[in-house]
């Protein structure tokens, strides 16, 4: 594993170091105010908010080189029987954290599942199905 990669890794809020193409302020765009205790984490103060422009192809490919670079170490490195899952505001364990994380996963890979199926017009060709 390179040094590069180990320094990747974040973590804690703390430790936050945002993408070269972060955009500030685009994770609360429904005009919900957000708790205090979380109200600057990501956010970087010197850059004005956005309203989220579309990443292109290209930096959507390279941050996924970042993460998929990373995964292995973070992998490795999880004590899955901390207590604490490492954020201050989420109150529950390390490992209950990270079922949470594959479920939150599988709820977003539906939702991208469904939207290419309607743009394609394709179904599944489920198991007992009647076709």
């Amino acid at each position: 594993m390179s040094r590069r990669t180990v320094d990747q890794l974040q973590p804690n809020a703390d430790s936050f170091r945002p993408w070269e193409q972060h955009q500030t302020g685009i994770q609360f765009m429904d005009d919900q105010e957000r708790p205090p205790n979380r109200a600057n984490i990501g956010e970087l103060p010197h850059r004005p908010p956005k309203t989220g422009k579309p990443y292109t192809k290209e930096e959507v490919l390279a941050y996924w080189n970042i993460c998929d670079s990373s995964i292995d170490l973070a992998v490795d490195a999880l004590d899955i029987t901390n207590p604490d899952c490492g954020f201050f505001w989420y109150k529950v364990s390390k490992i209950e954290h990270q079922l949470i994380s594959l479920r939150h996963l599988q709820h977003h890979m539906a939702q991208l599942g469904d939207r290419i199926r309607a743009a394609t017009n394709t179904g599944i060709g489920w198991v007992g199905s009647r076709h």
